[in-house]
């Protein structure tokens, strides 16, 4: 993914934390910890992802909790781009959030 982060400028990911998904791309390793890996692209390309927006967490608590061990694992400026600021920029939508 880096380096496909690297070559195109326009490329954005959405991040899906829950169980559901593939175990070797998840970015919680098997002990719930962010992996290092996932945590250095989330650094180095914090204006690049969102936290996926199909994941319907008010209908699930651990989709929530999944979300929030994400964001508690990432400094606050990364987490304020991913969770609300990217949101805005990518879908042109700085009226409707704070």
């Amino acid at each position: 993914m880096r380096s496909l982060l690297s070559r195109h400028p326009n490329l954005y990911m959405s991040l899906k934390v829950d169980k559901g998904g593939a175990p070797d791309t998840s970015p919680f390793a098997p002990s719930g910890d962010l992996k290092p890996g996932w945590a250095a692209l989330l650094q180095d390309f914090p204006d690049r992802f969102v936290i996926g927006s199909d994941q319907f967490f008010d209908e699930a608590p651990r989709r929530i909790a999944a979300a929030r061990r994400l964001v508690d694992a990432l400094p606050p400026e990364v987490v304020r781009l991913i969770t609300t600021e990217n949101v805005k920029r990518l879908y042109d939508v700085p009226s409707l959030m704070p």
